[in-house]
């Protein structure tokens, strides 16, 4: 089984998939809805897990984030609907895309005995190595 998890809107990580699809099983997930159609018409293991944070925790977070003293994405309601899910599909490799959007997913579920695969891109791969507290949390995993 092969899980990739936290796929984007972009068209090089649908086609990624395309192609590993013929070999593994795979459960997309994603944060948000997805405007592309044919991604969701390539495949029926397809979900959906909102991460929504109240008014106030977001922007505390986002002025601890802007002053680079500190990023979590801790949120026990995303955590117990992830860990309900990715428990179902019980994946033997779970692939992140995306730095920034991996640490969304690890700080609500990591598993020690679990195999990750985090794929950096664009900013996450560059400008954000910049950042200590996005360091930090990396390190953390």
């Amino acid at each position: 089984m092969f899980s990739d998890i936290f796929g984007g809107k972009n068209t090089f990580i649908h086609n990624e998939l395309i192609h590993l699809k013929d070999e593994f099983e795979i459960l997309y997930l994603a944060l948000e809805e997805i405007p592309n159609d044919r991604l969701k018409k390539s495949f029926s293991n397809f979900k959906i897990i909102p991460y929504k944070e109240g008014k106030i925790i977001k922007k505390l977070k986002w002025w601890l984030w802007k002053a680079d003293f500190y990023l979590s994405f801790r949120n026990r309601l995303f955590a117990k609907t992830l860990k309900q899910v990715v428990d179902d599909f019980s994946p033997e490799v779970i692939h992140l895309q995306f730095g920034y959007e991996a640490l969304k997913f690890l700080d609500n579920y990591y598993d020690v005995n679990q195999s990750y695969i985090i794929h950096f891109h664009g900013y996450g791969a560059s400008a954000l190595f910049r950042k200590k507290s996005y360091l930090k949390r990396l390190k953390y995993y």
